[in-house]
């Protein structure tokens, strides 16, 4: 039984609950390119599993490398992180993202030539950029919004790439760089004091959290208009169901409203690409569960929440 446990401690090193966002903005973005085409394309489903899978593996490299880098902050803000709590070595960790990172670029060559150097772009982007001098974007304001706004829009144009077979950069998805700065902004409040003691300089450690919050809704707002100019309703629907609660946190100055705000975005936007890929409700449900069952079995421990 221990053996298994250990197993899975290096499964949920990856934090699959993260994987929501990534695999709703491929989804999202082969989609878009469906929608897009102005003709009939008949892409390969196999295509789209192995996508799917080297997508989650390269982030699940960078979530891991993230980790890493982050030990000090966390321990900090007391997040409950298996390298954190000494239950996977850093040493560990290392080598687990290495595997992870090569085996999904390998699988991205499989899909075709240009989505095995997007996926290369993006764990470049959300591992080493964001992560290591002499840019570590994540201990820079504006660098680590930005950088979190581009991985989401490579992972929206990998979904692209499997409709297209080939890797571009669809104007379309620029609705979702600012979607997803405005829940990184969001994601950086409660982090604030761990963040700032340790000099890392995050968008809220900066300009405070009224600036934040004006700044998030500005966003959103910008996700908004650009869906109804995309006529993206993918996007548009939970812009628009989340804005009234961007609005909400920032007349209240609460960080519990704010989050509310962006666990209720992200699950809007979940719903409504379950609405087109129903296997996608049973992943999700399937990942909840399971991550709710190891961490009681594992740390008694009561993760993740829908609670704020």
């Amino acid at each position: 039984m221990k053996r298994l446990l250990r197993i899975f401690d290096y499964i949920f090193l990856v934090r699959p609950i993260l994987m929501y966002p990534v695999w709703i903005y491929l989804l999202a973005g082969i989609w878009g390119g469906e929608r897009s085409a102005t003709e009939d394309i008949n892409f390969s489903y196999q295509s789209v599993i192995l996508i799917f899978v080297a997508c989650t593996l390269v982030m699940g490299s960078a979530y891991i490398v993230n980790q890493i880098q982050d030990l000090d902050t966390d321990r900090i803000n007391k997040k409950f992180f298996l390298i954190t709590k000494d239950v996977i070595s850093v040493k560990a960790a290392w080598i687990e993202a290495g595997i992870l990172g090569s085996t999904g670029i390998v699988i991205g060559f499989l899909v075709n030539i240009s989505t095995g150097l997007g996926l290369i772009i993006l764990l470049m982007v959300a591992g080493y950029f964001y992560n290591f001098p002499p840019l570590k974007f994540k201990n820079k304001p504006f660098g680590g919004m930005l950088i979190n706004g581009i991985g989401g829009y490579i992972i929206y144009a990998l979904g692209w790439s499997v409709v297209y077979d080939t890797f571009i950069l669809p104007v379309q998805g620029i609705a979702y760089i600012f979607a997803v700065m405005a829940l990184y902004i969001h994601t950086t409040l409660p982090d604030h004091k761990g963040d700032k003691e340790t000099d890392k300089i995050t968008f809220s450690v900066r300009f405070g959290l009224h600036t934040s919050l004006i700044v998030a809704l500005i966003f959103e707002i910008i996700t908004l208009f650009l869906a109804l100019y995309f006529r993206d309703w993918l996007i548009g629907i939970p812009a628009f169901m989340s804005l009234p609660l961007f609005i909400r946190s920032y007349f209240k100055k609460d960080i519990s409203v704010s989050l509310q705000a962006t666990k209720f975005s992200i699950a809007v936007l979940s719903v409504m690409v379950c609405i087109y890929n129903i296997w996608y409700a049973v992943l999700v449900i399937f990942v909840f569960v399971i991550t709710k069952l190891y961490y009681y079995k594992r740390f008694n421990f009561n993760y993740p929440r829908l609670r704020v």
